[in-house]
């Protein structure tokens, strides 16, 4: 689904799972995969779409704010802070 960009192991993916399952935000049912496995499918309740839509709004919001400070920071020129935090300039 995210073409190999973003990738999570099984101990952080298992544990992530059962939080939400437990605030409400996905329900699992069990069933058998295709090679006739047990397996837990997920989907999202009522609570946890509603959630989602919440977190892709607070998204959007972020991001739109990064890019506009990013936008600024190109116009007037082209500094970077070092790890030390010092400005560096290499613009004018």
């Amino acid at each position: 689904m995210s073409s190999e960009v973003l990738t999570v192991n099984q101990g952080s993916l298992y544990p992530a799972l059962y939080r939400l399952e437990d605030r409400g935000w996905i329900a699992a049912r069990a069933a058998l995969s295709d090679e006739g496995r047990r397996i837990r499918v997920y989907r999202l309740t009522a609570a946890g779409r509603r959630r989602l839509s919440h977190e892709i709004d607070s998204w959007r919001l972020f991001a739109a704010a990064i890019t506009q400070v990013g936008g600024h920071a190109m116009t007037r020129s082209c500094s970077t802070v070092s790890a030390h935090g010092a400005v560096v300039s290499t613009g004018s």
